[in-house]
């Protein structure tokens, strides 16, 4: 299906005009797009809706309808599936009941198959062919062979229950429809099935049911988030559950080493972005990072997937030798075989390995080489400590938040912290950069408090550790 323009009005705030928006549109796009109306993070129908009058397309029945921009957008992703054929049957089925209500056409995307429509008429057994594939979802070559679709054409045809509609003939199957969409949250449907997890939630204490939950994409903004947690009728992320994970990851050793269900939204999302575009390289070798560093939380696996150039690893290496051998044989571009024999490869090897941070893992070997502080504050688990009390000029801020909140009840404020995401950040946890002062000397890092994570506290006045301290740092 060619995507549909159409243009939206805030009712609202009529006077910020209209916006034109080809659907389906991405997340960040549509936003976007009604920011400059005025329209917010928002489940209430809320925008005027005005198609082109010079052509009839799958929309039409909404036109002029206030309508919910995410709910337009979502029957447009169903609509991008179709083919010709199930488009026609779509529009006809709409014209047929008169369905001119958005869950009506919603839930219609998905029985569209209880309507044939016949729009051409000169071979009669593909209008057979057409009523029996819509009847029996699927068939076999076999099993048509013995079917007479001329004859079901025909008596289709004769019967007299056809309804001409600017379509076509459309006959009516009379099954009852599949009524999986109510106004709140979305059924199911992985649009572009490019995504690292499927998340189903609900809400805590509600029903626990996947046709109940509401359903998350990974890695997708933040406002995906805060949408679905609004179509649940839940408070906030945290006022949700999770209750179904699915992932191209589950068979890795990266998913094996965590628990789903027990993680935030917000780190999984964080970690489905770190993962997403890994090559099986990459993956792999992330997977022995972990167990090296003996990672058990989403937010542990999304700070090493940030620090990967700060580990060298041999995949299939597994004992000293082998390491050794890898070492000598990778730095030579020439060498011969038969001087393989009289080279102690183990004995090199363990002489390198006394003076690095190293650790045989199931793939292979892998070595830490960069500052042991910060890997140390990546994967201390140590609990949160209590804000500092606010500033006047700070409580004031939050009073001014608040009272807009309060002003714009439909709205949702994304915090920033959770879009700080790239290098140096997850979250708003840092963890690799190293700040300068307004002086221009460098900072030490030191482990903060952040459960099951650690980050990094900055101090302005550092103390510099002696060399042994150094050297047990390193070695530990």
């Amino acid at each position: 299906m060619k995507k549909i323009t159409a243009k939206l009005q805030s009712i609202h705030n009529p006077e910020l005009g209209w916006v034109s928006i080809s659907f389906p549109a991405g997340e960040e796009e549509l936003n976007g797009q009604l920011a400059k109306i005025g329209v917010p993070i928002s489940t209430e129908r809320n925008c005027k809706l005005s198609l082109p009058k010079d052509e009839i397309t799958p929309f039409a029945p909404l036109d002029g309808q206030t309508v919910n921009a995410d709910e337009l957008n979502y029957l447009a992703m169903r609509l991008d599936s179709f083919d010709g054929y199930e488009i026609i049957q779509f529009q006809a089925g709409a014209f047929c009941d008169r369905i001119t209500d958005m869950a009506g056409l919603i839930n219609l995307t998905f029985n569209q198959n209880n309507y044939t429509v016949a729009d051409k008429f000169a071979d009669i057994a593909d209008i057979g062919k057409r009523y029996y594939f819509d009847e029996h979802l699927a068939a076999s070559e076999a099993a048509l062979a013995e079917v007479d679709l001329e004859s079901i054409g025909y008596n289709l045809l004769c019967d007299g229950k056809g309804i001409i509609t600017p379509f076509g003939v459309v006959f009516n199957h009379g099954k009852e429809p599949e009524m999986l969409y109510d106004g709140g949250a979305f059924p199911q449907y992985n649009y572009t099935a490019d995504h690292a997890f499927t998340v189903g939630i609900v809400s805590r204490g509600g029903p626990q049911a996947s046709d109940a939950a509401a359903w998350l994409y990974m890695p997708c903004p933040d406002t995906c988030i805060s949408k679905a947690v609004q179509r649940l009728g839940a408070g906030s992320a945290e006022d949700t559950e999770i209750v179904e994970v699915s992932s191209d990851f589950t068979d890795t050793a990266v998913y094996d080493r965590f628990f789903p269900e027990k993680e935030t939204l917000h780190t999984l999302n964080d970690l489905s972005r770190a993962i997403h575009d890994m090559d099986e390289s990459h993956l792999r070798k992330l997977e022995a990072a972990c167990e090296f560093a003996e990672a058990t939380t989403a937010a542990q696996i999304t700070a090493l997937a940030h620090i990967m150039d700060d580990f060298s690893f041999y995949p299939g290496v597994h004992d000293s030798e082998q390491y050794g051998k890898s070492l000598i044989t990778d730095s030579l571009k020439q060498y011969d075989e038969e001087l393989v024999a009289y080279c102690d490869f183990e004995g090199y090897a363990e002489d390198r390995m006394a003076n690095e941070k190293g650790k045989f893992t199931g793939l292979g070997y892998m070595v830490y080489t960069g500052a042991s502080t910060k890997l140390d504050a990546i994967m201390q688990p140590t609990p949160i400590q209590s804000d500092p009390a606010p500033s006047a000029a700070q409580t004031q801020k939050g009073q001014d938040e608040t009272s807009g909140m309060a002003e714009n009840p439909g709205t949702v404020q994304e915090p920033d912290a959770l879009s700080a995401y790239g290098s140096g950040s997850v979250g708003s946890i840092a963890y690799d950069e190293t700040p300068e002062t307004p002086g221009g000397d460098q900072t030490q890092t030191e482990p903060g408090d952040y459960p099951g994570f650690g980050y990094s506290v900055y101090s302005s006045q550092p103390e510099e550790p002696d060399e042994d301290t150094q050297s047990q740092q390193f070695q530990s």
